[in-house]
């Protein structure tokens, strides 16, 4: 599961030449509460953390709590960066916080139920992805009922999943993730057209992977359209030869032989 943070930039602000700075060579102005470059400053920060610059990212993280403590989106983005580098304390410090500054609970509710259930603390992960889908300025609720289907999956209870993966899917027919857990399980019941119809739902949104081709040998192959399966399984050998999809399709080939 990504989490997801929704950072509000609105452009970016010039330095003067004559700036004066500390002794670190660092405006005085980047020091000083300024909620717009505390905004941009933290949408660097999680852009070089993406990137991998994690001393980069620190460095613009920390100027965004200068420039502005109480920010939602800045205590989100120092959240997800703690969470990236390993730091659970410090992540659940932060990922609280921004739930408590955000004027509109959802998305931050959303990203410290992510968090949480990444810990394995279901119980609590589940309360906050409720929080989210309640708020009714929340926007991204298809994906938090997507994200709760995950959650559930963690638990191996593929009942709650799919039930939630549904849910996702009536509110936005095209999440990827979702309409793929779903051919999985119609793979996994033998309800060949439901994982056909998912699958080609699922190349309708241009996302490819090892499990949606595998997936789609196997149902080709159910339904008797062998000219099919075998264009998939060539598309898998070409794309993911080193694929664990890909060495099981070689491993029940085999065995028919």
């Amino acid at each position: 599961m990504g989490i997801t943070l929704f950072l509000a930039v609105a452009g970016c602000a010039s330095q003067s030449g004559n700036d004066p700075t500390n002794d670190n060579g660092v405006p005085l102005s980047a020091l000083t509460y300024n909620p717009k470059a505390a905004a941009i400053n933290a949408q660097l920060g999680v852009g070089y953390l993406q990137e991998g610059d994690i001393e980069r990212a620190k460095t613009k993280l920390l100027m965004a709590q200068k420039q502005d403590s109480r920010s939602s989106v800045v205590a989100a983005s120092m959240a997800y960066y703690y969470d990236t580098i390993g730091n659970p304390k410090e992540a659940t410090y932060y990922y609280r916080r921004a739930y408590s500054l955000a004027a509109e609970k959802g998305d931050a509710a959303n990203n410290y139920g992510v968090f949480l259930c990444k810990q394995k603390n279901y119980t609590a992960a589940y309360a906050y992805f409720q929080k989210a889908i309640d708020d009714p300025n929340y926007v991204s609720t298809a994906q938090t009922y997507e994200n709760l289907g995950l959650c559930h999956l963690e638990q191996n209870d593929t009942a709650a999943a799919k039930d939630y993966f549904l849910k996702a899917l009536r509110i936005d027919p095209k999440l990827a993730t979702s309409l793929l857990q779903m051919a999985q399980m119609s793979v996994n019941t033998k309800d060949w057209g439901s994982a056909e119809n998912y699958l080609i739902n699922y190349r309708a949104t241009g996302e490819q992977s090892p499990d949606a081709l595998w997936f789609g040998v196997q149902t080709a192959q159910a339904l008797g359209d062998k000219n099919k399966a075998m264009k998939l399984a060539a598309q898998l050998k070409k794309q993911y030869p080193n694929s664990a999809q890909y060495h099981q399709y070689l491993t029940i080939t085999r065995g028919l032989e």
